[in-house]
């Protein structure tokens, strides 16, 4: 069987067969995220200000740190290998779901982040990647080492100390 004899969509936006007798889709995530100049905001319900401006900024390191909170509480937890008393029980299960909410904000955030306004070399971004697989520790890092040095989040920054001037 020869790609010429797949199916060919119907319609009248499909491709023609080329000279080579073969069928590339044109209607491919990348060409319609080129084509458009559309980033992964455009097809969820995310503002570019919900990643990149002060309040945000204040939320995610704050989430972060929450996270790394959380992180370091299990470790001296195991470190240790005491029980927490009775008495403290509600009081560690409110630090707990804090860390928890603080770890999952900082992930989501980070890979909206990592995904649209990243420009770091394509090495360091798979690096990344595989440590906010992380949490709650990766995504905690990247917010402070990356998303909090970003010229994204400087530029827009500075644009919106320039809108408060006016």
């Amino acid at each position: 069987m020869t790609p010429v004899d797949r199916a060919v969509p119907a319609d009248d936006e499909s491709p023609s067969l080329g000279e080579e007798d073969t069928w590339y889709p044109a209607r491919s995530w990348c060409s319609l995220s080129a084509q458009k100049g559309s980033s992964m905001f455009g097809k969820y319900y995310i503002n570019r200000e919900w990643i990149l401006s002060s309040t945000a900024r204040r939320i995610y390191r704050g989430a972060a740190s929450l996270s790394l909170a959380m992180f370091f509480f299990f470790c001296a937890y195991e470190r240790f290998g005491g029980g927490v008393p009775n008495v403290d029980v509600p009081l560690v299960k409110l630090a707990l779901f804090a860390g928890v909410l603080g770890a999952a904000t900082t992930l989501v955030a980070m890979e909206y982040f990592w995904f649209d306004f990243d420009n770091s070399s394509g090495v360091k971004k798979v690096l990344w990647f595989c440590l906010l697989l992380l949490p709650p520790l990766g995504p905690a890092l990247y917010c402070f080492l990356v998303y909090s040095r970003s010229d994204a989040l400087k530029a827009a920054l500075q644009e919106e100390g320039e809108r408060g001037n006016r």
